[in-house]
């Protein structure tokens, strides 16, 4: 990714009222680490400023990107910001990358892609135009999901359980996903909302499970909290996270390591790249929370290396969805539609090998009088725990299985096996 690194001068002793909303940053705190969530208004400020009909035109009015959309049917999926930041995480720090404008092209018309316009933060260039590769995470399955060619498929999804009663945890058993869905209370009358879902682990490694496994055929994890207001996603999700991968070829395989985000039913769409071993820092809220409009979902998600040297991606999409009454924290199989109208490949990914990693869970962090903690809601049972279990033509077997939150709010996905997937 070709990144042309500018400085934010706007944030070197004040920010604008005119233009940033009313944020003042005194000289000070401008040189004081204020960590990932000091980051948020910042960020919220710049993705505000910029004139997004601008930069779709100016995307839009490339010729390359012309050549690399002609004859495709072409929505608008969204407009993300890349930024940086020294391990110092100070206010003054703070560089913004890029802007990017994306369309998609999805699986009724062609293959499941993203068309990628990166664009200078004046909105003066188009840097580059790229195509990408777009996979689909969530949701949980049902009968309706295709079978994975070639490959038995005993296990019945077309009864999925039922959330749990208030005050009851209860047990999933899924063929792509496991982790955990939480709710913040159990009220006997109304609804309990859950509008932010934030989470940090860091990027596993992986490996092909088995000899051939992964040729010509995507092995994946992508790890991500989300939103949702049913507890198997099916009506939509609004999550971010991290995907590590194998696809082998000609006896040789590549590895891939990303952060992306999501709002299914729409594709996914990687706005940076990540290496194994690095901290990743997931947070995604409905703006109701903070007094805001409900139409609005802030993705923010960093990548932190070992060196301190800090990265990622902010965006605020508008969707019209009921709002969230789960948080989910999930390790999943992503699926991939490839080919033409998917005729070269319709399938959940296989599950690489890799060692178990540890998550947190933390909901409605951004309103202190409405946090709950993966803990608070693991005591109080106003859980479901999921596991991925697959079948061949003997055996099942447990591929992921979470254990359970401690009292930090961390809980381990423990690797069992590829098998069946």
């Amino acid at each position: 990714m070709k990144i042309e690194r500018i400085i934010v001068t706007g944030f070197l002793v004040f920010l604008t009222v005119s233009t940033f909303g009313g944020l003042f940053v005194s000289p000070a705190k401008a040189q004081q680490n204020i960590g990932i969530e000091g980051l948020k208004q910042p960020l919220h400020s710049l993705f505000s400023s910029i004139d997004q009909q601008k930069a779709i035109s100016l995307a839009g009015g490339s010729p390359e990107f012309q050549s690399q959309t002609i004859g495709h049917d072409i929505q608008f999926h969204s407009i993300f910001l890349t930024w940086s930041a020294s391990p110092s995480l100070s206010v003054n720090s703070l560089v913004w990358n890029t802007v990017n404008v994306v369309f998609s092209y999805d699986s009724a018309t062609g293959e499941l892609k993203n068309v990628v316009a990166t664009i200078d933060p004046g909105l003066s260039k188009v840097i580059t135009v790229e195509t990408q590769d777009s996979f689909r995470a969530g949701p949980a399955p049902t009968c309706n999901s295709p079978i994975p060619r070639g490959r038995p498929s005993p296990q019945d999804f077309c009864n999925p359980p039922p959330p749990p009663p208030p005050c009851s945890s209860n047990s999933a058993y899924y063929s792509n996903w496991a982790g955990y869905t939480l709710k913040t209370a159990c009220p006997t009358s109304g609804i309990s909302f859950v509008y932010e879902a934030h989470s940090t682990w860091r990027v596993p490694a992986v490996s092909e499970p088995w000899n051939t496994a992964c040729q010509y055929y995507h092995c994946d994890v992508a790890i991500w909290p989300g939103l949702t207001d049913d507890p198997n996603g099916h009506d939509y999700i609004a999550q971010l996270g991290s995907q590590s991968g194998v696809y082998c070829g000609l006896d040789v395989c590549g590895y891939y390591y990303k952060i992306w985000y999501e709002f299914y039913p729409d594709g996914s769409q990687g706005c940076n790249v990540a290496a194994a071993g690095d901290q990743i820092n997931a947070d995604v809220w409905n703006e109701i929370e903070n007094g805001g409009s409900s139409q609005n979902w802030d993705f923010q998600i960093s990548d932190t290396q070992p060196s301190g040297y800090t990265y990622g991606c902010y965006t605020i999409i508008n969707k019209n969805y009921p709002l969230p009454q789960y948080g989910q924290f999930i390790a999943e199989r992503p699926h991939y539609c490839i080919g033409i109208n998917c005729v070269s490949g319709n399938y959940d990914a296989r599950l690489p090998q890799f060692n178990s990693f540890h998550m947190t869970a933390l909901m409605n962090e951004r309103n202190p009088s409405e946090t709950v903690t993966g803990h608070t809601a693991y005591y109080n049972k106003w859980y479901t725990v999921d596991n991925m279990t697959n079948c061949d033509q003997t055996n099942c077997y447990t591929n992921l299985s979470p254990s359970a939150i401690d009292a930090s709010s961390g809980f381990t996905i423990n690797y069992g096996t590829s098998t069946a997937t």
